[in-house]
């Protein structure tokens, strides 16, 4: 099912972005060629979301490619604080000698996006979520602890996001990482 959808959203984003070119060669007025900006930034957002649901529905390849964390933050920090809303900001300390990380740029995005998203749910009065990038070095003993799987000892950039929410009681924390768990009542998440 997630994997139809997506596929026919994009497609569909595939003829939103050829008019939105289209339209851009033809039009003078600045503010309208704003308006159109705006357009096509919206289609491909809406694009990367449906890649994010071929993948999952396992129809699509993850593309993971060398990228710099930082700039990823950087580039999505307007979206993010849109998403947490006027009253909320958003706090970036990037370590400045962040080393480079593989990841899907798309999912990245995605991640970053639902996390702005919890924690403005989690902050009905306002508040602050922080992203912070760091170099971490895991031990053997830090590898296997304190993840879901295990992972290799070694040099890592981390990317740590808080907020200032009324944080998760126990039971929700056993279910956080389950893909479709929420604490929202029903036709709210």
């Amino acid at each position: 099912l997630a994997g139809g959808i997506a596929h026919e959203a994009n497609n569909q984003m595939t003829v939103i972005l050829g008019a939105a070119e289209f339209l851009s060669r033809a039009l003078r007025d600045e503010g309208a060629r704003g308006d159109l900006d705006h357009i096509r930034r919206a289609a491909r957002r809406t694009a990367a979301i449906t890649q994010q649901l071929l993948a999952f529905s396992r129809r699509q390849v993850l593309q993971p490619q060398v990228v710099d964390l930082n700039a990823v933050v950087v580039a999505l920090e307007p979206i993010l604080q849109r998403a947490l809303g006027e009253i909320s900001q958003v706090r970036l300390r990037l370590a400045p000698d962040l080393m480079a990380v593989k990841a899907d740029p798309g999912q990245l995005d995605q991640v970053l996006l639902n996390l702005a998203l919890n924690a403005r749910d989690a902050m009905p009065d306002g508040g602050t979520l922080t992203v912070e990038t760091v170099n971490v070095v895991l031990n053997e003993q830090h590898s296997t602890s304190k993840s879901l799987e295990p992972v290799a000892p070694g040099a890592y950039a981390a990317l740590v996001v808080t907020d200032t929410g009324k944080g998760m009681d126990r039971r929700t924390l056993e279910h956080v990482f389950e893909p479709f768990f929420t604490t929202k009542p029903v036709g709210e998440g």
